[in-house]
């Protein structure tokens, strides 16, 4: 702009300011249509947008920044103005009719002065009659940065109109949408911008897709993760995602990606009905592609974030160990992309799927359990490749190094042991390895003992004398860190022999009982020890630790276990040794212990 053109707008300008101060009626109240703007809210909203400090912001709400150049009554008349305003525009609906994302000054004005009074007056929106109620809630799709400050404190005031308003644009976007790449309306928005909405748009989106007639492909990640965070139970979505796989049965892509969320929802079904339909895909190309659709749309991948995981029911050691090695079958690693040092590269759904493969492995491995552990171990002896098998052997190997660690000692405990050189339990591990602890001290005595009293002992002829006799010797040692109950009923009507129970640890410690001299034969011993103890006796999730205990009184014998037969001292290593061969059936239990007491064995020391 040349000087002269310069001068001659700054002094037009000034002329404008002085007829606009001495006549501020023409801001607030001008002489036009209802509806319609001046030239003089333009420029207005102009200067503020130019004395703006934020470029980006949508809303022209600092009509204060007029104040030193206009004056205090062409600001008031302004602000006035705008909120006045907002009542009289009525911005155009999507769902309404054909209308383009453009935003006039007309409707900036408007939305900046319903911005204006939510900010300035301090019990909006409650005083809102029906009709300024419908107009205000016209806007809620027109903000760029996805949704008015007043949105929220709209819904509290009156919920059910502003989810009404809500769901006519949703429903329109939904019925409307007809290519991934067309421009989201205000399902987007819904998603990154008013999280705290899901809940109450959850009903409403299950119901809609629900009562569908025809298959949803465009926008579906978006109405699932509403459905998601709005927390619609883990049944229903398995229902819904069997729905849609049905309803797609000529379009493997869209199945694949509904059999993810069949599976995070529903892994005991899903995952069987996910390798059937796998296996009946026409073509191994097919096959590959589906896969691929799958695991990313179950866990997302390294560029490609969309994902369903959230129920998780897949987590499981057996579950995992399944899709691990169903995804190995058709994402093979054979074909898997190297990109490391190759340049710029365009990601594609394989390299995502690899990746999503891989992190199936990472939830076995990140939790250290007996359960994962012998996952790893069977998909080592099960996978092809030999590198592989070794990489899984490592991580199995690794994983029960940390599952072996003991539990820290706390400093009470540590007070306590150093005093009585007995650790007073504070987990279910504790207690069992306390009560082991306590039992071989008591063999010990029994065996070898100068005051044993195995001869007393020898006389007691049945079961109940002998248990009697241990909980008796276990109550007099307990120091306060366990309570002693003999033949307590479980809900089952069953009664285990003895068990040791502490008021701060959730599951007892159960012992088995048995006396030799009754003729218990191996295979009876090892029956008994797999169905009874931990088949029974460890059936809750939070007891995973058990006692196996046998008493000698004077029978002289020998025990086939396993098709081997042992003497009275290899009794306890032959039914350790058994139960390390079932152990990987009871994956919910820790550690059986077996104890053979030999009351023989002091008569031989008498005799010597």
């Amino acid at each position: 702009m040349s000087k002269q053109r310069k001068e001659e707008w700054e002094k037009s300008k000034k002329k404008w300011i002085t007829h606009l101060c001495n006549n501020p009626s023409e801001v607030v109240t001008p002489s036009v249509g209802e509806g319609e703007i001046t030239n003089n809210h333009v420029w207005l909203l102009d200067e503020i947008r130019k004395n703006s400090v934020d470029a980006s912001c949508l809303y022209c709400t600092n009509w204060k920044s007029l104040i030193p150049e206009f004056g205090n009554k062409v600001a008031l008349a302004y602000k006035d103005f705008c909120m006045n305003y907002w009542r009289c525009y009525k911005p155009r609906l999507k769902s309404e009719q054909d209308v383009d994302n453009s935003i006039s000054s007309a409707l900036l004005i408007a939305l900046s002065g319903l911005e204006i009074e939510s900010n300035e007056v301090s019990d909006f929106p409650n005083y809102l009659d029906t009709n300024d109620l419908n107009t205000a809630l016209r806007y809620i799709t027109w903000d760029i940065h996805g949704f008015p400050s007043w949105f929220e404190r709209m819904h509290r005031a009156f919920p059910k109109a502003t989810e009404d308003a809500m769901w006519k644009e949703l429903v329109w976007e939904l019925e409307t949408s007809c290519s991934e790449g067309s421009l989201s309306h205000i399902l987007q928005d819904l998603i990154h911008h008013a999280p705290w909405l899901h809940e109450f748009m959850a009903g409403r989106v299950l119901e809609y897709l629900m009562g569908r007639t025809s298959p949803l492909t465009i926008r579906k990640e978006y109405c699932v993760k509403i459905l998601i965070e709005g927390g619609v139970e883990s049944g229903k979505l398995a229902t819904l995602a069997d729905k849609y796989i049905a309803l797609n049965t000529d379009d493997y892509k869209e199945v694949a990606w509904w059999h993810a969320l069949l599976v995070d929802n529903d892994a005991d079904n899903g995952i069987s009905k996910l390798e059937d339909w796998l296996s009946d895909l026409n073509n191994t190309d097919a096959q590959q592609q589906a896969a691929a659709i799958f695991i990313t749309g179950l866990l997302g991948g390294t560029y490609t974030q969309k994902k369903v995981y959230n129920a998780g029911k897949f987590k499981t050691a057996t579950h995992l160990k399944t899709l691990y090695m169903l995804m190995h079958k058709y994402i093979e690693l054979s074909d898997d992309i190297q990109r490391a040092g190759k340049g710029v590269y365009s990601p594609t759904i394989r390299d995502d799927a690899q990746d999503a493969r891989d992190r199936l492995l990472n939830y076995l491995v990140e939790t250290p359990s007996k359960e994962n552990y012998y996952a790893l171990k069977q998909i080592s002896k099960e996978h092809k490749d030999s590198l592989h098998k070794l990489l899984l052997q490592r991580r199995a190997y690794e994983m029960a190094e940390r599952y072996g660690d003991i539990t820290p000692w706390s400093a009470r405990q540590f007070k306590e042991f150093h005093k009585s050189k007995v650790l007073p339990p504070q987990t279910h591990r504790q207690l069992f390895e306390l009560a082991v602890q306590q039992l071989k001290v008591l063999k010990d005595w029994v065996e070898n003992g100068n005051d044993s009293p195995w001869l007393t002992w020898q006389k007691a002829a049945e079961e109940n004398e002998v248990r009697t006799l241990i909980a008796g010797y276990l109550n007099q040692h307990r120091g306060g860190h366990y309570t002693i109950a003999e033949e307590p009923e479980l809900a089952n009507e069953q009664r285990m022999d003895i068990w040791l129970a502490n008021p701060k640890i959730q599951s007892p410690v159960p012992i088995e009982l048995k006396l030799l001299d009754k003729n218990w034969s191996g295979s009876k011993l090892c029956e008994r020890l797999r169905n009874q103890l931990v088949g029974d006796y460890l059936r809750e999730e939070t007891a995973g630790c058990g006692i196996f205990l046998l008493v000698l009184l004077n029978q002289t014998k020998g025990w086939k276990i396993e098709g081997k037969t042992v003497s009275i001292d290899e009794l306890a290593s032959a039914l350790k040794r058994y139960w390390q061969t079932i152990s990987d059936q009871y994956t919910g239990v820790e550690e059986i212990e077996v104890i053979v007491i030999d009351l023989k064995k002091r008569a031989l020391v008498s005799n010597t």
